[in-house]
Formats: C-alpha cells, sequence, structure tokens
C-alpha cells in the first residue's frame, strides 16, 4: 500500500501517533537519568507522583507533559531490570490514586516493547509481568516488540505456551491469561499479516478460550492496531467484518473470535462519541449525543444480525453487551433502549460496567 492510498483516518491516526511520540520526548527536566536506578519502590513511587507536580486525577496524567515524564520514569527503572519495581510501584500508586490507571496503559505499552527489545526472552517476560496492572499494557508492549521482530513458529509457541500457563497457575483470577491471549493474536497477525497463518499461530494455545481471545485479537489488529497502521478501515467495517469472518479459514474457537471481535469493532464509534463527551470535563451526554450514542449502539447490535450463523450472532451481541461505553448507563431510558436490543445478552448489559471512565 503507497502513501496515496491511505485512507483519511489512516492518515489521522498516523499523525497522532507521531504527535504522541515528539510529546514523549519533549520533557528534558526530570529528576531521574538514564543511568540511574532506583532504591526503592517507595521511591519508584515518588517519581510517578512528581510527573503531574502531585496532581494525580486522570485528566491531568494524560497531558503529554506527564505523560512523557511517566514514560521517561518507568523506561529507566525497567533499563535497570527493575520491572518487578514498576508493577509493584504502579499497583500501590493505582490503589491510592485511581486515576493513573488509564494514564498508565499507552506508557506501559511503549516500555513493555522496549524491554522485548532489550532482554528478548518472551516466556520470561511473560512470566515476570503476570499482573492486569494498567489492564496488562506491560504484557501487550511486551507481545509488540515480539511480533515486529518476527518470531518463528517454536518461539510463538512458547509465547503460547507461557500465556495458558498463567490459567493452570490461577493468575489473579484467569484475567491475565486472557489478556496475554488477545496479544498473542495481535502478535499472531502483526508476525504474519495473513490471516490463515495467524489463525494457524492462535491455534497453537492449548485451550478454548485462549484460542478463540486470540481470534478476537487478530480482529483488533487488523482495524484498531497497536503499533501499526491499520490493514482495513473502520468505516469499511459493517461490510468488511461480515467478509472476515465468512472466509475465516478455521471454523472451530478462533472463529468465535471473528464473532466477538465483530462486536467489539461495531461499537468503536460509540466508544468515540463516548471519549468526546469526556473531553469536557467528563460532562453527561446531552439530549442530541445520546439521541446519537443510542443510534450507534443499535446499529452495533443490528451489524450482529447480519452474521449468517445464530451462533455467530449472539456471540457478537454478547461482546456488544461487554463494550457499552460507561455514559450509556448514565440515563435509564438509554440504558434500556442499548441493553433491552440486545436480546440474550440484555442482563449481561444491565449487569457490566466497563472500567474505564
Amino acid at each position: 500500500m503507497t502513501a496515496d492510498e491511505y485512507s483519511p483516518s489512516s492518515r489521522r491516526l498516523l499523525l497522532v501517533i507521531v504527535l504522541v511520540g515528539l510529546a514523549m520526548v519533549s520533557v528534558a527536566a526530570l529528576t531521574i537519568r538514564p543511568d540511574v536506578s532506583f532504591r526503592s519502590v517507595e521511591e519508584l513511587r515518588a517519581e510517578m507522583v512528581s510527573c503531574s507536580g502531585g496532581d494525580m486525577s486522570e485528566g491531568r496524567l494524560i497531558a503529554p507533559d506527564a505523560q512523557a515524564c511517566l514514560y521517561r520514569v518507568l523506561s529507566t527503572a525497567v533499563a535497570a531490570g527493575q520491572m518487578m519495581d514498576v508493577q509493584a510501584a504502579l499497583s500501590a500508586q493505582i490503589e491510592e490514586t485511581p486515576g493513573l490507571y488509564a494514564a498508565c496503559h499507552t506508557v506501559g505499552h511503549r516500555v513493555g516493547r522496549e524491554a522485548f527489545e532489550k532482554y528478548g526472552d518472551i516466556a520470561a517476560l511473560l512470566r515476570e509481568n503476570a499482573t492486569t496492572t494498567c489492564q496488562y499494557a506491560f504484557g501487550h508492549g511486551i507481545l509488540d516488540g515480539f511480533a515486529f521482530a518476527g518470531p518463528s513458529d517454536e518461539e510463538f509457541r512458547a509465547a503460547a505456551d507461557a500465556c495458558v500457563g498463567m490459567r493452570l497457575a490461577g493468575v489473579e483470577g484467569n484475567k491475565v491469561y486472557k489478556l496475554c491471549s488477545d496479544g498473542l493474536g495481535h502478535a499472531a497477525w502483526t508476525s504474519t499479516e495473513r490471516l490463515p497463518s495467524a489463525v494457524a499461530r492462535c491455534r497453537m494455545l492449548d485451550d478454548e478460550l485462549a484460542r478463540a481471545v486470540c481470534g478476537e485479537g487478530i480482529v483488533m489488529q487488523i482495524y484498531e492496531p497497536s503499533g501499526s497502521l491499520p490493514a482495513e478501515d473502520l468505516a469499511q467495517a459493517p461490510t468488511g467484518m461480515l467478509r472476515l469472518c465468512l472466509s475465516w479459514p478455521d471454523r472451530t474457537e478462533t472463529l468465535d473470535g471473528c464473532y466477538s471481535g465483530a462486536g467489539y469493532v461495531y461499537t468503536r464509534a460509540a466508544w468515540v462519541l463516548h471519549y468526546q463527551r469526556n473531553v469536557n470535563d467528563g460532562a453527561r451526554l446531552d439530549v442530541v449525543q445520546q439521541t446519537k450514542m443510542r443510534d450507534l449502539m443499535l446499529d452495533a447490535v443490528a451489524l450482529c444480525g447480519t452474521h449468517p450463523e445464530e451462533r455467530g450472532q449472539r456471540i457478537c451481541r454478547e461482546s456488544v453487551a461487554q463494550q457499552v461505553p460507561p455514559s450509556v448507563y448514565e440515563d435509564r431510558a438509554l440504558t434500556d433502549a442499548v441493553c433491552g436490543a440486545l436480546l440474550e445478552s440484555e442482563q449481561r448489559c444491565r449487569e457490566f460496567r466497563f472500567s474505564v471512565s
């Protein structure tokens, strides 16, 4: 694909990536130096707090200067071999100041990728980062670095075994192995860029649910990738997702991942509206926005119904029920309209509250 063939949305994504990258390297006035490690977890926490001048709200922490500072602090510690200290410091600080939870995801992704580039042992790194801190940002970043390194099938199987091993160990209620399996789906696509090859890699996971989650990761990497431009334009999702699932080269668990991935992709427009509303200090949706949100979510449900297999429709609706933006739940009538349209997944929709606000 040439530069002239990129869609407008792809160009915007590339511009955002460039601008964020420039912002990340723009802050030089820090108290740390690249060759200095931290003496304790508490010292590491103090440095993180200093990045925002003590204001640990999500709004302050996502500002470019705070993000750049957090990156420098965390990358310095990881480069010094203090990954476990980083995880401990983040976990403790998030418990005290929850605003850090969402604000550390992008930074964690970048630092995780650098950790793989420095240390290279995928299985050891995944085991060392078996925590949902920052919603598994470091693990996903490690898998990004792994994917771009062009792993062999043997290396990919080692990563797959490490992910499934977390389920056997019961790490954090099995949440980590699911997040790890999702990251492997992203890696499967990035490392092959061919659907049959990517699906074959997901089938290396020795666990049915993990294979389905991995399949969903493939879909996400195609439409909303980490670290690269999308292979498919989100604007084409209504027809593109249907075509993708119909041509899926495996009719077992990984296909379920295509259906759940469809639910994820179909709800992206609603999430854009949710975040636009949050720019205005987290204000509630106004009447016009509520109507638009309702229509976007009902469109997502309707698109699930375009898949020819009843099982696929059901899995897609279940996925949509778990992708309802938090702003929907601020209004009872809006909640009723969205959840009521989800048929067998209505109750799940009413009970579910997405953790990112």
